[in-house]
């Protein structure tokens, strides 16, 4: 599968995805952010490239990151995966009924720019950018997303180690 239909494969699954048209999965996340003094979250999935990705992506615009390395972040997943992904192509490949050979599974697994360029793509022509969505689909408040924005750029409290008051909870989520 050429990198151009799996670009436009973004793009389809952005536009169709229940992941962005309901939101319900990303409310807690978000309203988690809005609350004062939030605890550090940890976001993971089986790859840590789509489904967290999204999450992360919807970050970068609150936090005034641009899009060009929003996309230059997400393409980095590549060196992440390096070790665990031949064991996922084999694991992918053993799938009964899958139906994928294996240079289309390696595509899945690869985090290309125009992916996500693609995925933000639909963020402002569906949504009207991140903000809007969290604001119109997610139905949080302005001053909900001014907190998530703080959370985003000002927390300067370590994520793991010894703090004034001991070590801080860390909120998990499975995407």
């Amino acid at each position: 599968m050429s990198q151009a239909l799996f670009w436009l494969l973004y793009r389809f699954i952005a536009k169709t995805s229940e992941v962005l048209d309901n939101g319900s999965a990303l409310v807690p996340i978000f309203a988690h952010l809005a609350q004062p003094n939030p605890a550090p979250i940890y976001l993971q999935c089986t790859a840590g490239k789509d489904r967290t990705g999204t999450v992360i992506m919807l970050f970068f615009p609150l936090a005034g990151v641009p899009k060009h390395i929003v996309a230059e972040e997400y393409a980095l997943t590549d060196l992440g995966l390096r070790e665990e992904a031949l064991k996922l192509v084999a694991a992918l490949l053993k799938v009964p009924n899958l139906g994928l050979d294996e240079d289309t599974v390696k595509q899945i697994l690869v985090a290309k720019k125009q992916y996500v360029l693609a995925l933000c793509d639909v963020l402002d022509e569906q949504y009207g950018g991140a903000e809007r969505y969290i604001r119109n689909v997610l139905k949080m408040s302005a001053g909900d997303v001014q907190a998530i924005k703080r959370a985003l750029v000002e927390g300067k409290r370590p994520i793991f180690g010894e703090e004034e008051n001991g070590p801080r909870e860390v909120e998990t989520w499975r995407c």
